[in-house]
């Protein structure tokens, strides 16, 4: 182990200015941390909450300039002077938030606190490592800890074709056989693919209305919403849920947040219950992460769960990967290969 400065300078997509696009600059990282663990990184993840701060429109923003992202797959290439746990040589994955516990995965090379960073079994791609950590927490997090999944219930998953969305599709599918999975998005490609992952009714909402679907086919309504929308669909949840036992389950709030006042009173006509979910203050408690890990790697090695990746992008082609995102144009996650 050593606690040295890593002094490599090395290339990685940089923030200057919110509401600008990324630049490739030449960086030198700071010294190591005695926690922290250098990383040379194979691929990393491209999320949206990131495309948020860009926007400068998420709740916690980074000092600026800022080179993004917190998921990863790599190489240790150093440790600081108090890990134990990681060597030189180790193959890992990283899941923390940009700006807090890594110099960010953006780049060639990643300083992540040991708090944030995760062994990758050998039988699992550096490609694969990249793409599941936040998807497969959020997913698996919200299935068994933050909703009530009846046996026979129905659940609605928005943007069933995205990262968590798809993820959500297969997990739910995977786990919870006598569910009906209704999954929506924005055109004919996508609707083919999320049948594929498991859902049995998918609505694409370009051509129809889901909320008049959802009312023809489900008259008595639907069990849980997950919802990374906000704002802009609360009412319209509200009208699908079963009373007495429907949950909206947020989890984003790409439209805006949930700003209405009289929310309370609306959930309490119903009987209704409303759950979040936010990650950030979870991977605090790191055997609980390494337990989803795990059952998440089991799933994967069983062949129940499938990582859907859309495309991988070069670091210097890391604004297309962006737009992608932005434009909805992706079916599962985008990565970058530095």
């Amino acid at each position: 182990m050593s606690s040295k400065g890593n002094s490599t300078n090395f290339r990685a997509a940089r923030l200057s200015s919110f509401g600008s696009s990324l630049q490739i600059e030449s960086v030198d990282l700071p010294p190591l941390g005695s926690r922290d663990v250098s990383i040379k990184v194979h691929f990393a993840g491209i999320n949206f909450y990131e495309l948020m701060i860009m926007d400068g429109k998420y709740p916690s923003l980074p000092t600026l300039p800022a080179t993004l992202g917190g998921e990863l797959a790599g190489v240790v290439l150093e440790t600081g002077s108090d890990v134990k746990t990681f060597h030189k040589g180790d193959r890992v994955f990283s899941l923390a938030q940009t700006g807090k516990g890594t110099t960010g995965s953006y780049g060639k090379i990643a300083h992540v606190n040991e708090q944030y960073l995760y062994a990758l079994p050998k039988a699992v791609s550096f490609k694969t490592g990249a793409s599941i950590p936040m998807v497969t927490f959020a997913a698996y997090t919200m299935l068994h800890k933050r909703v009530t999944i009846p046996e026979n219930g129905v659940v609605l998953i928005h943007s069933a074709a995205g990262g968590v969305g798809s993820t959500l599709v297969q997990l739910a599918s995977a786990m919870f056989p006598k569910l009906t999975i209704i999954g929506t998005c924005s055109n004919d490609q996508k609707v083919e693919t999320v049948h594929s992952l498991g859902a049995d009714v998918v609505i694409n909402t370009k051509k129809r209305s889901f909320v008049d679907e959802i009312h023809k086919k489900f008259p008595s309504g639907v069990d849980i919403i997950f919802d990374p929308v906000g704002q802009q669909y609360i009412d319209a949840h509200l009208s699908l849920l079963r009373p007495l036992y429907g949950t909206i389950c947020s989890y984003g709030t790409y439209t805006g947040p949930i700003t209405d006042s009289a929310l309370v009173t609306k959930l309490r006509k119903g009987n209704l219950t409303f759950s979040g979910f936010l990650m950030w203050p979870l991977l605090e408690h790191k055997e609980s992460c390494m337990d989803i890990f795990t059952n998440v790697f089991e799933l994967l090695s069983t062949k129940q769960f499938k990582p859907l990746i859309d495309k991988v992008f070069p670091l210097e082609k890391v604004n297309d990967g962006i737009a992608r995102i932005r434009q909805r144009k992706n079916i599962g996650k985008v990565l970058i290969k530095p």
